[in-house]
Order: structure tokens, then C-alpha cells, then sequence
């Protein structure tokens, strides 16, 4: 996985893990996702953390597609960087977990680099250019002001790669930020090879105590943003996860200590909030140039 600002996850240096644990279903509900447990010298429970309206928060980890924006762009940004389909699909298969879990790793790996012949358009030069203009929720930016007028961390999980979240970052002038997915590039800066992680979600657990051994956060202190199966570890892990709907997602608010429509919603989270101090909106390039009309994945428009 790559981590930003030099961070790699799995250093020494806190007590604060998360480790995979056995799936435990509401009473009449199919378990069908992974839950995760947190370990090591400070570790909590729900039940031996403050009550649900007295949580003591101070530390904000947010996954970037589908919450801090509105729909999956990256599809479509890898169409317009070359991508087939199908290639697609592969990629979108592991990052899902539709996957079987004995999947081979290095056959998905090579299928999706054989099916995309046309990889040399993916120039580390215009990733970071197309990056810069994927459109954030209106709201995003005022989250993350408010989240950083009280001092609080800040950091991005996902499991999309390294040059995106590197470029959403910067936008949002957030200095730690993980990825599942790593993307090499050749000496002349075009795209030579794509390497992810098999479990998506049992990384972002990695990545986010990582984050908290680096902060001198515990898990049971940060507040977790995100909206698909990949974050429920995190959510289980801190027992503060926020789940931002979307069609599909449904059955994912039962893991959730709260679910918003906008990010808006989760700023009253917060101590001060709503109505606290927040960062002027980002505003959002309509374009760049010779990249092709990326259409809205809510419309297809």
C-alpha cells in the first residue's frame, strides 16, 4: 500500500491496531461483511466507551469516492485514460470484493494490465491533471475546514491509487493520506504496472492505525466518514463510523453509528459544530483541457 507524508503503515510506535475478527449479524440478518476489532494496550470497547452523545472525538478519517464525492468518477476516469471495459470491471471486481477470496492475485494483476493495451495514454502527468478536477460534494470542503479549525487530524483511506489521493489531498490541504493501490510509472512517466491490495478493507484498517499511531490518536477517537463495504472494519473499529447513503448501500447503515445524506450532516458531529468556522469551498474546474466530457455518474449526462 502507499501512505502519504512518508508514513508506512505497520510502524512501530503505538499500541492501536486492527485486526480481522469473526462477523457477528444482527439478530435475523445475513452477515455478509467482515468486521474488525481493535487491539494493543489501549484498547476499547463499545461498551466500555463513553455514551453515544458524550464521545470524545478528535481525529477525522475520510475515504474519498462516493463521499467526498457525490459518485464513483474513477471509472470514468480510467476509461478516459485507456481502459477497456472489461479491464475495468477486473479492477473494479478486487477493489469491491466481489472477488472469491482465493483469488489469484498476480493472475487478476496480469489480466487487467494485458486488457489494458493502451496504458501509455495514463501519463503520471495527466493522472494528476485529470485528479485536480474530479468535483468534490459542495460540502466537502466545509467538513474538513470545521474538522481543522478545532486542531483535529486529518486523513484520507482509500482504496483507490496513490497519485489520486495524492491529488485530492492537495486540494483539500490534508497532509496524511493512505492508498490501497499503487500506481508505477516508467522513467519517461507512463504507466508501467498497477499494484493493489487483495483485501481493500482489511488494508484500510492497517492504514488507520497507522494514522493513529502517528496522530497519538486512539481508533475510539476518530470519526470515520465513508460509504462502502471497505470501510466497515474501520466503522467496527472505532465504533464512530458515518455512512453517507447512496443507492446500493442500504444494508450498510445497520454497521453505522450514524448515516447523512450530506456531508453537512456530519459537521453537528463535531464539538461546535454546525455553524463553526470552516475553509472557503474549493471551487471546481469545469475541465482539462484535451480530457474527454466525463459525464455524471448519477445521469450518465
Amino acid at each position: 500500500m502507499t501512505v502519504g507524508n512518508g508514513m508506512v503503515a505497520g510502524e512501530a510506535g503505538g499500541p492501536a491496531v486492527l485486526r480481522l475478527i469473526t462477523p457477528v449479524a444482527p439478530e435475523g440478518k445475513e452477515q455478509r461483511v467482515t468486521r474488525h476489532e481493535v487491539i494493543g494496550g489501549d484498547r476499547e470497547t463499545a461498551a466500555e466507551r463513553a455514551p453515544r452523545g458524550a464521545r470524545r472525538l478528535r481525529g477525522l478519517a475520510l475515504d474519498i469516492d462516493g463521499t467526498l464525492t457525490e459518485g464513483d468518477y474513477y471509472p470514468l476516469i480510467l476509461r478516459a485514460l485507456g481502459m477497456r471495459d472489461e479491464a475495468i470491471a477486473v479492477f473494479f471486481r478486487n477493489l469491491r470484493g466481489s472477488e472469491p477470496p482465493e483469488m489469484d492475485y498476480h493472475r487478476v494483476r496480469a489480466d487487467l494490465m494485458r486488457s489494458w493495451p493502451d496504458r501509455e495514454r495514463a501519463t503520471r502527468e495527466l493522472m494528476e491533471g485529470i485528479f485536480r478536477y474530479v468535483p468534490f460534494r459542495p460540502e466537502a470542503s466545509r467538513l474538513v475546514g470545521h474538522a481543522r479549525a478545532l486542531g483535529w487530524p486529518i486523513c484520507l483511506i482509500t482504496a483507490s491509487m496513490d497519485v489520486y489521493a495524492r491529488a485530492i489531498a492537495r486540494r483539500l490541504g490534508i497532509g496524511d493520506w493512505y492508498s490501497g493501490c499503487s500506481a508505477r510509472f516508467d522513467a519517461d512517466g507512463r504507466l508501467a504496472d498497477i499494484v493493489f491490495e487483495p483485501d481493500p478493507g482489511q488494508a484500510k484498517c492497517r492504514h488507520l492505525s497507522a494514522f493513529c499511531r502517528r496522530r497519538g490518536l486512539t481508533p475510539g477517537e476518530v470519526l470515520v466518514v465513508g460509504d462502502s463495504e471497505h470501510d466497515l472494519g474501520l466503522f467496527a473499529g472505532t465504533d464512530n463510523g458515518v455512512l453517507v447513503r447512496r443507492p446500493g448501500n442500504e444494508p450498510l447503515a445497520t454497521y453505522a453509528w450514524r448515516t447523512v445524506d450530506h456531508l453537512d450532516e456530519v459537521i453537528p458531529l463535531l464539538p461546535g459544530g454546525p455553524g463553526g468556522p470552516g475553509s472557503p469551498d474549493i471551487p471546481d474546474s469545469p475541465g482539462v483541457p484535451g480530457l474527454p466530457d466525463v459525464p455524471d455518474p448519477a445521469t450518465g449526462q
